[in-house]
């Protein structure tokens, strides 16, 4: 039976039960509804929405999607569905002109956008307030410093009526990240459904599921064995540092390495750091990619890899291709490339193709979407198969990268058109084609390689068996990392549905036991329910905490650390773009804040007295807190150069300087100062919109402090002898060494700036 609203247009909208079960649900609490791909998520959040619209009479629905062609995709749904008018309906993205962008924020009821235009504009104030629901799509992204967490936070503070949706058909497989997605999202309840729950089973289409496996040639594994011995050379030196503890290759893969690369570099802008280490992990992670290039992808791919990277300028690098080992290597790749040998996969799927196309009627118009993770493979794929007459397209990403340009959202809407209707057979896609985009009636879809990820893995199967029975075919190298990739994304989607399961039955309580048995400590894991609509005395509870909360201004560029976070759950931080300092506390308090390896660096390029005098010039009480432990042993600044830039920043400026260990002791000082302040005091917070006007003494000091050599207190001196700055540009060098501080050597060379004839650089 079909569903009457007064917002959906009729005969559009038929639910089934599944559904109906999940709206009851999301039109109340917030809620990540886990679906697999095809089983309409996006129309279970239409529904909501216009019950939200209806409900809160001209509110707006803000539905969020990573890209573009997203977004325009879902607008076309609600389009479709709700009662609305053209312009009640709109795009907002970075294409959208900024100068229209309110306007069509008053006007609009339901708003598509991306994140990232969502979160710019929320710097410049945009007006949350009267959002009735929020969607985030594809909302395993609201992680790490990805906005979907920002905006949600901002929204739960500002809006008046707040609602929450997340969708996805494959959140994670790890109950770290699906807390950290639930409590970046505010979420309360979970609504999963597998292929395996009676009330869905109907509705999915049966795919079949084929691997072909395929032998890796001898040749192949000659450079393979030569590339991990390398490896494993380099990586006994690293161990050798004590940043890992074995060089056994299958215990080691690229997740592990980036987090080493991570703390070689903690290490060494914190001034106790090893240059050779952070050269060594370089070199390991390129000859890893290499490693996986070799069994995986193929000698073309790993040929036009290594050209790449031998062509880059680094240290590393250039000691790396000197080494004879690497030498042989590159030799070798080269032997088979010239001989136009690859990889059997290769072989495998012009054979799949041509069998499946084959030649009667039924299977001329079938589509199949090819997946492979690199470009260059997509390339020697496009190659193979239209030499062989099969009709096909690349379907890439839009980031250039060297001469290859990427495709254009335009050009890549275009490709899709064609596959739609039938133009080709084939679209060989890389990873930008496994999330979200509508492509209907997809018979097969191919893996080139197998991938570690489980929502990956589910996205790309997701393709097929949509609307009709389907197909997926894995290609898989025996005895590669191939199959390693294969059965740990198998694993990580059971133990995904298993977690989601159970967050969905036992709730809170039984994810926080999971988390707890791992860490032995307690974790938040859900938005605590406090229907601000319903209960009345937790509204008046929540508006009196939130006056009680201190409010902190603190810069765009803070907003990644864990600072932000911390001080989000404690105060009301609004993010703006600074023009001084980087969190101001009251309208007297401005600190700027420096980990110890930025310090050190600010006094090298004479940063820190530029932010220093803008700092006393704007607020009465200025701070500047030092973050980690100062070490100068890894850089060529000399302890007395600091003592005297510490003492400086104290007694000529008469800024308070707070040393604290690490970000979360960082927080904890700043929220205290902010307390303090506003509570005690009684200061409230003041964003200084721009910087003030230096008056004509302060410009004269600036113009005399930027010649060569020349501090704080020998330019006081110079102004104070010759008056004006013409008369010191005037000056010549046996005036100069009459003052205070300048010798000959400083002298000659403020002498050579002002009267030297100017000749541009070349």
């Amino acid at each position: 039976m079909f569903l009457t609203h007064p917002l959906i247009k009729p005969d559009t909208v038929e639910l089934r039960k599944y559904q109906e079960a999940i709206i009851a649900t999301s039109a109340n609490k917030n809620t990540i509804v886990v679906l697999p791909t095809g089983l309409g998520k996006t129309l279970i959040a239409v529904i909501v929405a216009a019950h939200r619209l209806d409900k809160f009479n001209g509110s707006k629905v803000l539905f969020l999607a990573p890209t573009k062609p997203l977004a325009v995709q879902h607008a076309e749904t609600f389009r479709q569905i709700l009662n609305l008018k053209d312009d009640e309906i709109c795009v907002f993205t970075s294409a959208t002109p900024t100068n229209k962008r309110n306007d069509l924020w008053e006007k609009s009821r339901v708003i598509l956008a991306t994140p990232q235009t969502i979160d710019n504009e929320i710097m410049k104030n945009l007006d949350l307030s009267n959002v009735s629901f929020l969607v985030f799509d594809e909302a395993h992204r609201a992680v790490g410093n990805y906005a979907y967490g920002f905006i949600a936070g901002e929204y739960m503070k500002k809006a008046k009526h707040p609602l929450i949706m997340g969708l996805s058909a494959s959140p994670s497989s790890d109950i770290e990240k699906i807390s950290e997605i639930s409590k970046n999202l505010f979420i309360q309840s979970v609504e999963i459904r597998t292929e395996n729950d009676s009330d869905v089973r109907e509705y999915i289409m049966k795919v079949e599921e084929e691997w072909v496996k395929v032998e890796l040639p001898a040749d192949f594994k000659g450079i393979r064995d030569k590339l991990a011995d390398l490896l494993k050379f380099y990586l006994k030196q690293l161990k050798d540092m004590n940043y890992i503890d074995t060089i056994n290759l299958t215990n080691i893969n690229k997740k592990d390495l980036l987090a080493v690369q991570e703390r070689i570099r903690g290490d060494i802008l914190s001034g106790n750091g090893n240059f050779d280490a952070a050269s060594l992990i370089a070199k390991i992670i390129k000859l890893h990619y290499a490693l996986e290039l070799i069994e995986t992808q193929g000698i073309f791919t790993l040929y036009r890899y290594l050209e790449r990277l031998n062509l880059q300028k680094g240290k590393g690098v250039k000691e790396m291709f000197s080494d004879e080992r690497m030498k042989e290597i590159c030799e070798n790749v080269k032997i088979l490339y010239d001989a136009k040998t690859d990889h059997p996969k290769l072989d495998a799927i012009l054979k799949i193709l041509k069998e499946e196309l084959g030649s009667s009627e039924d299977r001329k118009n079938r589509k199949i979407l090819l997946f492979t993770q690199y470009r260059d493979t997509a390339e020697k794929i496009y190659e193979i198969l239209t030499n062989n007459n099969i009709k096909c397209e690349k379907f890439i990403g839009q980031a250039r990268r060297d001469n290859d340009k990427g495709m254009t959202q335009k050009e890549q809407i275009a490709s899709l058109e064609k596959f739609k209707n039938n133009t080709f057979n084939v679209l060989i896609a890389t990873s930008v084609a496994e999330e979200g985009l509508d492509i209907p009636k997809v018979d097969i879809v191919i893996f080139y390689e197998p991938i570690p990820s489980s929502i990956r893995a589910i996205q790309r199967r997701g393709r097929t068996g949509r609307m009709y029975e389907g197909k997926v075919i894995i290609l898989m190298t025996r005895g590669t990392r191939d199959e390693g990739y294969y059965w740990s994304a198998v694993s990580k989607e059971r133990k995904m549905k298993e977690y989601l399961t159970k967050f969905q039955i036992s709730g809170k309580e039984g994810i926080e036991k999971e988390v707890q048995k791992r860490h032995g400590q307690q974790s938040i894991l859900l938005y605590d329910d406090n229907n601000k609509e319903d209960n009345k005395d937790n509204e008046e509870n929540n508006n009196k905490d939130k006056n009680e909360r201190p409010k902190i201004y603190a810069d765009i560029r803070e907003r990644n650390t864990e600072i932000f976070k911390i001080l989000n759950e404690k105060a009301d931080v609004i993010v703006r773009q600074l023009e001084v300092g980087d969190y101001i506390l009251s309208e007297n308090v401005c600190v700027e804040r420096k980990t110890a390896g930025d310090f050190l660096q600010s006094i090298v390029d004479r940063r820190l007295l530029e932010q220093a005098q803008n700092l006393v010039r704007n607020f009465e009480i200025p701070i500047i807190i030092i973050e980690g432990e100062l070490n100068l042993s890894s850089r060529n600044i000399h302890p007395n150069a600091v003592r005297g830039m510490l003492a400086a920043i104290a007694t000529d400026f008469k800024i308070s300087i707070i040393p604290t260990k690490d970000e979360n002791d960082t927080a904890e000082m700043l929220f205290i100062i902010a307390k303090r302040e506003q509570e005690e005091k009684r200061n409230p917070v003041a964003l200084i919109g721009e910087k003030r006007a230096y008056t004509l003494a302060e410009r004269q000091h600036l113009i005399a402090e930027s010649l060569p050599n020349v501090s704080a207190v020998i330019a006081e001196r110079l102004l104070e002898r010759f008056k004006t700055i013409k008369k010191i540009a005037n000056a010549g060098i046996k005036e100069l060494i009459k003052v205070e501080g300048i010798g000959l050597k400083k002298a000659d060379e403020i002498f050579k700036v002002t009267h030297s004839e100017y000749k541009k650089e070349k």
